[in-house]
């Protein structure tokens, strides 16, 4: 599609009809871009068609205003995650959960959140089939957490120099 929107642009500039200052040149420009693109493949997933049905989880699951391959994962930080994980596993996942939790989210690639859940490393928080929770040990306050043996992942203090 990026390729056709530069193509688009620049037939738009060589026509000799092209005034940044004249607001109608937008207008133009997206009206030929969109019918180019075509319906479908501004709705690739159907996500008109899934919110006409009343099919909000699969809108869900399927919109990405930016595509993203990663998962959100609560890391357990303190005590005060810990007790409100273990809350959830009782009553559900309220929406205060999520504002609460919010600061103790971090994305992990899909490969990796994978990894961790075939290790039992990761398990659903509360009901939800969307957010999880790293297993306990899994998570280091100073080096976060652990990607393996890649020596670039280490962290390092500057004023020593030496490996946590």
């Amino acid at each position: 599609e990026y390729a056709l929107a530069t193509q688009k642009a620049q037939q738009l500039i060589s026509s000799g009809e092209f005034d940044l200052h004249d607001a109608e040149i937008f207008q133009t420009y997206f009206e030929d871009l969109y019918t180019a693109i075509g319906k479908k493949g501004l709705d690739e997933k159907q996500i008109n068609e899934s919110r006409k049905a009343f099919k909000f989880r699969k809108v869900a699951e399927d919109f990405k205003l930016i595509d993203d391959n990663s998962v959100p994962v609560v890391v357990l930080y303190n005590q005060a995650v810990k007790d409100r994980l273990n809350d959830t596993d009782h009553r559900g996942l309220w929406a205060s959960d999520y504002r609460c939790l919010q600061p103790y989210v971090v994305s992990l690639p899909r490969w990796e959140f994978e990894k961790a859940r075939r290790e039992n490393g990761v398990k659903p928080v509360g009901d939800s089939d969307s957010l999880f929770s790293l297993g306990e040990g899994l998570y280091h306050l100073i080096r976060g957490l652990p990607m393996g043996e890649d020596p670039g992942d280490w962290i390092y203090r500057a004023e020593t120099m030496t490996q946590f």
